[in-house]
């Protein structure tokens, strides 16, 4: 008898984790040789992070840094040495020189700094794998009926991250990602006093956590009881203005400004572009936006909305990042990635494949699936 060979819900777990762990991998790799992880640009240095005497504004994007400085402090410093001794001994030198020859020499300029660089990639490290697992519940609970969905979302997201990076990464650049994920993920099951945990946190994290407030706006000023949605509203309105006012005011004598301003060197690029205009890059945009938009109906209308706060978001960009400077845009990374992978795995029949579809294989369901009058179109 001839039976298709069905993979356990083990087996495809295994394999998915495998890919979440190698790719996961390439995107740590990716933030270890970029030109500003470490000390190529004087303003914020790594350890100018952690002393918190970079410049403004980097210097507000605090707990990363926080973080890493909080682990180096509980390394005894016999461990710090030996790991200093064994990264320096190893021949990272010649592989990182053929990644990114810029990097080479300042990173293994300090030997005795190595661990700090170490350390730094662990807690970033944690971060990432933090986003892979919200994003795979985050999925799983706005598609409960797809086990494909929360299969492959991580995975598109995790691409994105490093296709984003250009022209550089900063070390508080995934945790972005995570925040933005887990916000979402609590703020969608309606858990308030974990989201506004988790939003005062991702505030601490950097200052685009204002853009979950017209997210929440858009989302429940029509699903939450009137009362309720003012009281949650000037809750985070409150949580973020004490919070970037209080962290402003601790650095207000650090070299360098509150923001900085990038509008002409928008407008000058793009006239470069108007000039110098290619077909690819149109083919580009419309790539982008079919798989953003295919299955617009069926798509959750919670997920939906994300496109509602990428104009603020441009906005922001156009004025304070500097051209190309597409990490602005990663808090819509969580979002965005299930967008893409419904018309990538449900568009395609992906999702109905047996392997995800199989009675072995489906047997565990979210017990709490949304409410499609809050979350489906």
């Amino acid at each position: 008898m001839n039976r298709s060979f069905i993979p356990s819900r083990t087996i495809i777990l295994m394999a998915f984790i495998g890919l979440y762990v190698g790719i996961g991998a390439y995107v740590l790799f990716v933030q270890s040789i970029t030109s500003n992880f470490g000390s190529l640009d004087p303003r914020f240095t790594i350890q100018k992070l952690i002393d918190g005497t970079a410049d403004r504004p980097f210097v507000y994007r605090l707990l990363v840094p926080q973080i890493t400085g909080a682990l180096i402090y509980a390394t005894p410093d016999w461990l710090i040495q030996i790991v200093n001794s064994k990264l320096n001994n190893l021949d990272l030198a010649a592989f990182i020189q053929r990644a990114n020859s810029n990097r080479t020499h300042e990173i293994f300029e300090h030997p005795a700094e190595l661990y700090t660089h170490f350390a730094l990639i662990v807690v970033i490290g944690l971060f990432l794998a933090g986003f892979v697992f919200t994003q795979y519940k985050l999925t799983r609970f706005l598609y409960p009926q797809s086990w494909a969905m929360a299969l492959f979302s991580p995975i598109i997201g995790l691409l994105i991250i490093p296709a984003l990076k250009f022209p550089q990464i900063s070390v508080y650049d995934i945790s972005v990602v995570f925040f933005a994920a887990i916000c979402a993920y609590y703020m969608v099951q309606k858990q308030w006093w974990r989201y506004l945990l988790f939003f005062f946190v991702a505030t601490l994290n950097k200052e685009t956590s204002i853009f979950l407030i017209p997210l929440f706006f858009v989302n429940f000023v029509t699903r939450l009881p009137l009362r309720l949605f003012i009281r949650l509203l000037i809750a985070q309105i409150a949580i973020y203005g004490a919070t970037k006012y209080s962290i402003n005011y601790i650095y207000r004598n650090n070299p360098g400004y509150p923001l900085e301003n990038y509008f002409d060197s928008h407008v000058d690029a793009f006239m470069r572009v108007l000039e110098h205009y290619q077909y690819q890059e149109l083919g580009t945009m419309f790539s982008i936006v079919f798989l953003l938009v295919y299955r617009w109906r069926e798509k959750p209308v919670f997920v939906r909305n994300v496109l509602t706060i990428f104009p603020m978001i441009y906005i922001a960009y156009f004025w304070y990042g500097f051209p190309q400077e597409y990490r602005c845009f990663y808090d819509l990374v969580p979002l965005v990635s299930i967008l893409i992978t419904d018309t990538l795995i449900i568009g395609t029949g992906v999702a109905e494949s047996s392997w995800f579809h199989h009675p072995n294989n489906v047997k565990e369901y979210i017990t709490c699936p949304p409410q499609k009058s809050d979350h489906a179109g």
